[in-house]
C-alpha cells in the first residue's frame, strides 16, 4: 500500500476526498507501514471499496484492473467520487486498459490520486512492466483535467538511485 509520501499527499489533500472511495491495489502486506483505510477512517469516511488482483487485508473485491470484461467496471460505472491508485500501473501489462477502466468508474467531478514512478529499481509484484512521465499519465488519463499546482514531485533514495513519484489530482472528470 502507500509509501509515507503517498500517505501524506492524500492526508494533506483530504478536503478533496469524497465518498464513495475506490482504492486500487488495496492489498495490505506485512511490511506496509501506512494504510489508506485507516487514514480515511480517521476522517470519518466509511464508503470505501478496495480492489486488488489478490485477496487479503484491505481487499473487498478481487479485480484485474486491466480486464475490460470484469463485471466490477460495468456494475460501478460512474460511481466513485474519489479514486486512489498508487504505484499500481507499473505492474500491469496494459496500463491503457487499466486507465480506461479506472476512468469508467469515476463519477463526474471525481478526484483521482495517482502516483507512479519515473525511475525505480525493478520489482516483481507480480511483474514489473512500466515507468511513467508526467505527460504519459496525463495521456492515459485524458478524461481528467489535472491540477498542476496540486501535483507533487518527490526525490527519494532507493537502491542507490533516485526514484520519482508524480502525484496528480483532478477535481473534475470530463467523462459523462
Amino acid at each position: 500500500m502507500p509509501t509515507k509520501t503517498q500517505y501524506d499527499f492524500v492526508s494533506n489533500n483530504i478536503a478533496l476526498v469524497k465518498e464513495p472511495i475506490l482504492i486500487i491495489g488495496a492489498k495490505m502486506y506485512d511490511y506496509d507501514l501506512h494504510d489508506f483505510r485507516e487514514l480515511l477512517a480517521k476522517h470519518n469516511f466509511k464508503n470505501i471499496t478496495g480492489i486488488d488482483i489478490a485477496d487479503g487485508k484491505g481487499v473487498d473485491a478481487i479485480v484485474d484492473v486491466t480486464d475490460e470484461n470484469a463485471s466490477f467496471f460495468e456494475d460501478k460505472k460512474s460511481f466513485f467520487k474519489t479514486i486512489i491508485c498508487m504505484s499500481v500501473l507499473m505492474y500491469v501489462k496494459n496500463p491503457f486498459k487499466a486507465a480506461s477502466n479506472i476512468s469508467s468508474v469515476a463519477d463526474k467531478g471525481s478526484a483521482l490520486f495517482v502516483s507512479e514512478p519515473f525511475c525505480h529499481a525493478p520489482t516483481s509484484m507480480p511483474a514489473d512492466y512500466w515507468r511513467f512521465t508526467v505527460n504519459s499519465i496525463k495521456e492515459i488519463f485524458h478524461e481528467f483535467t489535472f491540477i498542476d499546482e496540486k501535483s507533487f514531485f518527490n526525490h527519494s533514495p532507493f537502491v542507490s538511485i533516485y526514484f520519482f513519484h508524480k502525484f496528480f489530482l483532478s477535481k473534475t472528470c470530463k467523462q459523462q
